[in-house]
């Protein structure tokens, strides 16, 4: 990037629809809180300089605790509040010091998000002065009247479900909430919305993609449970040609390994060549190197990697 990006990730939410006594975001699956799988996400992205986390003032300690036990890096703690504009607005400001042009505003308990996400609503935002992820509406919305009965229906095809991550140029989301009413903070949760509202911004949507959805209920949580059972019990095999086998491997072997790598396509390369780049992605899962012409010793001594994954 050739800008300056942080985020901003608001996890002082109480967890009320999930109906337990643990905040969401600091319940845990497979032996990790839900919102240590967010961190990693966002620490997988090398130019995302600074992580705010706005935790309530109970929280804190329980926080720092996370931070510490699974070495979370780049991260940052701030007191939230106990509505989500003014949770997001406190880590807005605790970024001044670090001078961001874009900051990114994501949920802490929406785990999966990848980098070419990230990277594109910040794109919109450098350029727009605000973007965010959308999707398409599952279910028609209708509205009724006084009485309960159906008064209209939306077009469906003409809607999008607001989700997240959403960036904005620094100042420009610092403007909105310098202008934003008591009434705004107190009952508004739309980012985009304020942006929209008090500021001359234009808002980038980008389509995202469907694993963006976020943990509400106890239904959630046995969903991402299954998926990251999944991701565990996955084998990715990645084959290339004896030249280029090593220096895979060898990347590979020192990028983060426990996080987790897929190849894709070098991003600067429009000529067709297939040269590769290797990336962060997926957690848990294992990986066998597999060149695309190798003697019989070579292909007995290749073995999967546990704790690496790669996709396509």
């Amino acid at each position: 990037m050739d800008f300056k990006v942080c985020a901003v990730l608001p996890a002082a939410g109480c967890g009320q629809r999930m109906g337990t006594n643990t905040p969401k975001q600091f319940s845990y699956l497979l032996g990790r809180p839900l919102i240590s799988y967010c961190l990693e996400s966002f620490e997988r992205v090398p130019w995302i300089s600074d992580i705010v986390v706005t935790v309530s003032p109970e929280g804190i300690e329980s926080m720092q605790d996370i931070v510490s036990r699974f070495n979370h890096k780049r991260v940052t703690l701030v007191a939230g509040a106990s509505v989500r504009h003014r949770s997001i607005y406190n880590g807005v400001k605790a970024l001044n010091k670090v001078s961001p042009e874009v900051v990114i505003v994501h949920d802490a308990v929406r785990p999966f998000v990848d980098e070419d996400t990230l990277r594109e609503v910040s794109l919109a935002a450098w350029e727009y002065g605000s973007s965010g992820a959308v999707r398409p509406l599952v279910s028609t919305v209708i509205a009724t009247d006084l009485d309960g009965f159906l008064d209209h229906s939306l077009d469906r095809s003409k809607y999008r479900s607001s989700e997240m991550p959403q960036a904005f140029c620094y100042d420009i989301l610092c403007e909105a909430y310098q202008k934003a009413t008591d009434y705004d903070f107190d009952y508004g949760t739309e980012c985009l919305h304020l942006v929209n509202k008090y500021t001359a911004a234009r808002t980038r949507l980008i389509e995202g993609p469907e694993h963006l959805w976020k943990v509400t209920y106890k239904k959630d949580m046995f969903a991402l449970e299954g998926l990251l059972k999944e991701h565990e019990n996955s084998v990715g095999v990645f084959c290339c040609d004896p030249g280029g086998f090593e220096r895979l491997y060898q990347d590979c072997c020192n990028s983060s390994v426990y996080e987790g790598l897929y190849c894709g396509r070098h991003p600067k390369r429009t000529d067709g060549n297939k040269q590769f780049c290797v990336y962060n992605n997926l957690r848990l899962c294992q990986v066998l190197f597999l060149p695309l012409r190798c003697s019989a010793t070579e292909t007995a001594q290749l073995k999967p990697r546990r704790n690496t994954g790669l996709c396509s």
